[in-house]
């Protein structure tokens, strides 16, 4: 909370009340009170510039989750990209990077693209496609894939 923007500090008060006064329900909806319930694959993407979630987030994550036991390379993998703000998508080039990454986690971790590659390699193709359209953007893609 105090490492974020000062209109998004707001914004979290107006939707959970005051960090220290409400405190119990901060410690309920907190993603690191829950990193040992992760049971699907998981991969982390964070810009190291981003304005609105400080790179620091992601990486109180990746520490909980490394103490429920989760085991990083196996059962999440993260990325951290240099120079990178909250956008992924704002290049080309970027766009190009970002595509490799995210076909390569799901060509990976999807059991079903291992049995028949051939089916599936229309919806990497197409993921790729999409992430490279300039008229597409995402502000985040979250891939959670049960094996």
């Amino acid at each position: 909370y105090e490492g974020d923007m000062p209109h998004f500090q707001y914004y979290l008060r107006q939707q959970m009340g005051d960090p220290v006064k409400d405190r119990e329900l901060w410690e309920e909806r907190s993603p690191l009170n829950f990193a040992s319930n992760v049971t699907a694959k998981l991969l982390l993407v964070h810009g190291e510039t981003d304005p609105r979630c400080p790179v620091a987030e992601s990486r109180n994550f990746v520490k909980a989750l490394n103490e429920a036991g989760k085991i990083q390379g196996e059962d999440f993998e993260y990325v951290e990209i240099p120079d990178q703000g909250h956008g992924m998508y704002t290049d080309q080039v970027s766009r190009i990077r970002d595509a490799k990454l995210i076909s390569s986690y799901i060509m990976k971790h999807l059991w079903f693209i291992k049995m028949n590659p051939r089916k599936m390699s229309g919806l990497v193709d197409q993921i790729y496609r999409n992430l490279l359209d300039s008229e597409l953007t995402f502000r985040t893609m979250d891939v959670f894939v049960k094996t």
